[in-house]
């Protein structure tokens, strides 16, 4: 009888590790599945970004990018720490103008 106890709280154990070792890996799976999605967005906001920086580089775009949000997005710059920051930061203060670049330039979407 104590024998049989013994092997019952042993198999217990098992199935009781077994299953925190299939909950632990079921949650890595979900935490990798919302971390490659985020990293996801972050390409498709970063990328967006890109396409309204690349105006910089036509004087004609850079005028009416000026004339439409006030300002111009100046690029991040990689000898400056802070720019990549600041760009973006530039790019949310003139978030309720951007449906207007949006339609002033097609290509962009």
């Amino acid at each position: 009888m104590i024998v049989n106890l013994q092997s019952s709280i042993l198999i217990l154990k098992l199935i009781s590790n077994h299953q925190i070792k299939l909950q632990m890996s079921a949650s890595v799976d979900v935490t990798k599945h919302f971390q490659a999605k985020r990293d996801t967005d972050i390409e498709s906001a970063m990328s967006a970004c890109k396409d309204l920086w690349s105006l910089h580089r036509s004087p004609k775009k850079l005028e009416k990018l000026r004339s439409i949000c006030g300002k111009s997005l100046a690029p991040p710059v990689k000898t400056r720490w802070n720019s990549t920051y600041d760009a973006i930061r530039t790019i949310l203060d003139v978030k309720k103008k951007l449906t207007e670049v949006y339609n002033e330039f097609p290509g962009l979407a």
